[in-house]
């Protein structure tokens, strides 16, 4: 056990491969949320980034970061 994490933005093709082998997964709004809680990143950054990932056709939750936040039980 190597204490593995993966970091993807596409979770049909890596979360049950994660799961099977127990690696650690962070996503996208993860990672922002950690940005977030370590003042790098602002929630207009956060919520403009969301907004600009959505334009371009990719699939994140289209919805408020605070309320993203509030979900993982974060603020």
């Amino acid at each position: 056990f190597n204490r593995d994490v993966l970091a993807s933005s596409n979770l049909s093709d890596i979360k049950k491969y994660c799961r099977f082998h127990k690696i650690e997964y962070v996503t996208t709004i993860d990672i922002l949320a950690i940005g977030y809680q370590k003042g790098i990143f602002t929630i207009e950054n956060c919520d403009d980034f969301i907004q600009t990932v959505i334009s371009k056709g990719s699939k994140l939750p289209n919805k408020p970061f605070v309320e993203l936040l509030k979900q993982k039980g974060l603020k």
